[in-house]
């Protein structure tokens, strides 16, 4: 099915994913999907400090779980998440296992999670937030933090980078339903990386380089209409560029000088995924200054 029905929010109470609950809860609105906002609590006994369950209390997991659900309530109220489900999960694992577990097993097509941008991903929950990223079952939306909340507006000008390995666009359509419901305008992106190396190599020379750069060009403008007819957005701001700097550092320059507010791109499957191009969504996503939807593409796209 297109679109997201099932998101999840993933918070720790700080400012940071109180900014990220405010954009979940936007999203979710649009798109008349079902939000569950989930918080994790790391739960050691013996590490638990007086001060916060007091010994006497014959079950401290239950009182933090009690004051946990205390919280989601007034972040709730705080943040539009009136309607929301809201999950207190109490476990001695790693925080990102129970995260990538419950997306699993309740079906969620996209995790919101916080982070700094230029500076990488938050320490939600320590560095749960990057290993969500690498090992989600579905989409990732990173939520740029750093201004004040009441700052917070629709998405207005959404950039699609492509690498093309996606041939039945299941990715692309996903995101499509997002660009619908901002009324946003799409742009898409594919880069052409070329080595000057090239250069030197004795069976090739300048021209050479440049007329392969070229074809490979024209390719990718045609490949670009394709995917534009196929998501229903042929009028899309399509561009394809040749470069020598990384894919990631033409589309974070691109964004920036477009003033995109979002950028979308593609990366495979769960546990130990190969970002697009290699390593190019997560450089994206650790040094765009706005909000980067990781799409997961099929794992059958990953040979073609």
């Amino acid at each position: 099915m297109d679109g997201y029905r099932n998101i999840l929010l993933v918070t720790d109470f700080s400012g940071h994913s109180e900014w990220a609950a405010r954009r979940a809860a936007d999203v979710a609105r649009r798109l008349g999907a079902q939000l569950t906002v989930l918080h994790i609590i790391d739960y050691c006994p013996e590490d638990i400090p007086p001060d916060i369950v007091s010994p006497e209390d014959l079950n401290p997991g239950e009182i933090l779980v009690h004051r946990t659900r205390s919280s989601l309530a007034k972040l709730a109220e705080r943040c539009g998440l009136n309607g929301a489900t809201q999950k207190v999960i109490l476990t001695s694992h790693p925080a990102r296992k129970e995260i990538i577990r419950y997306a699993g097993e309740h079906g969620m097509d996209l995790i919101v999670i916080a982070t700094h941008g230029h500076h990488g991903v938050t320490p939600l929950l320590g560095s749960t937030a990057d290993r969500v990223v690498r090992g989600a079952p579905c989409d990732v939306l990173a939520v740029r933090v750093g201004k004040q909340a009441q700052d917070l507006g629709a998405y207005s000008r959404i950039l699609g980078a492509t690498d093309f390995l996606d041939p039945s666009y299941s990715a692309a359509r996903r995101v499509t339903s997002l660009i619908k419901s901002y009324n946003a305008e799409l742009l898409l992106l594919h880069v052409v990386e070329y080595s000057p190396e090239l250069l030197f190599h004795e069976w090739i020379g300048p021209e050479r380089v440049d007329y392969f750069t070229s074809l490979r060009i024209r390719a990718a403008r045609d490949s670009l209409r394709e995917l534009a007819d196929a998501i229903e957005y042929p009028d899309a701001d399509q561009h394809a560029i040749a470069s020598t700097d990384t894919a990631a550092q033409e589309i974070i320059r691109f964004a920036e000088a477009k003033g995109v507010d979002l950028i979308a791109v593609g990366a495979y499957g769960r546990y130990g995924i190969d970002f697009l191009l290699g390593s190019t969504a997560e450089r994206v996503l650790h040094g765009a200054s706005c909000d980067v939807l990781v799409a997961r593409l099929p794992t059958s796209a990953k040979g073609v």
